[in-house]
């Protein structure tokens, strides 16, 4: 019988998305000194959150004059971020429909320079609420996005001008002269979970973060990846495997419960696919064929709506994709991950969105987590 071996995940944490401004270095330097791996920021317009139920008779976070659709632009919180600290790795998880990749290509090295190599490109296919109310073109995203990637590895690697020729972009001529620090480009990691997304990861990324994603989904997903990466010859390459772990922190998993039974908390699986409420015997609010993350608009609901469609979510959805209760209970939940193969976890507290008053003693939990979780496998 083989000897148990001991595996160390990596945690990161959510960086500070709105005002005030102060936040920006006093977060990330905290979260640098409690010894998380890394600080992610999302690339939002819109938050997940309507604006209909932003009232404080539903949560006291929703306090008057302000609205949960507040944020700073991401690239310039995280070369903030990145100029005062020295070891925190700093990502995002953007796409490359409002961002183009020559932009992307330029704005990531920039941030390269800035965090001395420590700069993490997320990119994904999109989310419907940044996209859709803006006019913006949303067909086709994940092909759109395996365009950008090899776009922004072309531009990285070139010396003198560059052609390319797809359905999404195409140019000539182009020249890209910032060269890379010493550390090298950032890495790129690779945002969802459907097939074509699991193979360019493989072929092309340098790691994988997927968000509200249960642990045999995530075993599967895996298994995509390396399949991927072997046949295009990467087994050697270095790759991590990730995962966005949304947690509602509480003493133990009694004390989450209202919490997961929040509005603001339970509207988060509105975002999930329609699978997730078939595997137990529930259609999905938007519709038996949802997609979730790509149709769901939430400024185009009213209160009694939105309620109503958050009311029908099962519990069991909720608690199979908020990670729940104390920093033991997280890492037990979290163990099929990584007995899957999960190295970096990245732990979003959205405990303060349910009840407020427990927001410094549920970030003082999760802080508790932040060298790293244990496993003996």
């Amino acid at each position: 019988m083989s000897e148990p071996t001991t595996r160390t995940v990596a945690v990161g944490i959510g960086g500070p998305m709105g005002p005030p401004a102060s936040m920006l270095t006093a977060r990330p330097q905290a979260a640098e000194k409690a010894g998380y791996a890394s600080m992610w920021w999302g690339d939002h317009y819109m938050g997940w959150v309507p604006r209909s139920i932003w009232t404080p008779d539903i949560s006291a976070v929703a306090r008057p004059g302000t609205n949960p659709d507040t944020f700073f632009d991401p690239v310039a919180a995280m070369a903030v971020a990145g100029s005062v600290t020295s070891t925190i790795s700093i990502g995002i998880t953007t796409e490359s429909i409002r961002r183009h990749p020559v932009a992307l290509a330029q704005q990531f090295l920039t941030l390269q320079h800035i965090a001395g190599g420590r700069t993490i490109l997320g990119i994904g296919g999109g989310e419907g609420e940044n996209i859709l109310p803006f006019g913006l073109p949303f067909d086709r995203p994940v092909g759109r996005m395996e365009e950008s990637i090899r776009v922004i590895r072309a531009l990285w690697g070139s010396d003198g001008p560059v052609a390319f020729e797809g359905e999404h972009f195409r140019f000539d001529d182009a020249v890209f002269g910032l060269p890379a620090p010493e550390s090298g480009f950032p890495e790129l990691w690779l945002c969802g979970t459907g097939p074509r997304m699991c193979r360019v990861a493989g072929e092309l990324g340098d790691g994988w973060l997927p968000a509200m994603i249960t642990a045999e989904d995530y075993a599967d997903r895996v298994g995509r990846i390396d399949t991927a990466r072997a046949r295009a010859g990467r087994e050697q390459d270095p790759f991590t495997f990730g995962l966005f772990g949304f947690t509602a922190v509480a003493p133990d998993v009694d004390a989450a419960q209202p919490l997961l039974d929040h509005p603001f908390v339970k509207g988060m699986c509105l975002t999930l696919p329609a699978a997730a409420y078939e595997r137990h015997g529930a259609a999905h609010p938007l519709g038996a064929s949802a997609v979730g993350i790509t149709e769901y608009i939430p400024g185009r609901y009213g209160r009694d709506e939105i309620l109503k469609m958050i009311d029908s979510i099962p519990p069991e959805v909720v608690r199979e994709h908020v990670l729940h209760g104390s920093p033991d209970d997280i890492t037990r939940q979290l163990e099929p991950y990584v007995r899957a193969g999960l190295e970096h976890v990245v732990l979003l507290n959205v405990t303060p969105l349910a009840d407020l008053s427990l927001a410094r003693e549920s970030f003082a939990l999760t802080d508790a987590m932040a060298p790293g979780l244990t496993y003996q496998l």
